[in-house]
């Protein structure tokens, strides 16, 4: 399962998927704003669960989800 966080401070996401990780989610990631949590969905061919939170640049979060 691919998990992708997102959350403007790049520490609270980071923090955040290295703790999925270790709970036995390997597919976990984080990114720091919607281009680049696109960027990291289109490397690993998709997101099964978004964590996100909703004021993203450049886009917030209710529009990320409807772009991916």
């Amino acid at each position: 399962m691919k998990i992708l966080v997102v959350d403007g401070g790049p520490d609270v996401a980071a923090a955040l998927a290295k703790s999925l990780n270790a709970l036995g989610w390997p597919g976990a990631g984080a990114a720091t704003d919607s281009d680049e949590a696109v960027e990291w969905i289109n490397q690993h061919g998709g997101c099964d669960v978004l964590v996100t939170e909703v004021f993203l640049q450049p886009a917030d979060g209710f529009t990320l989800r409807e772009t991916i």
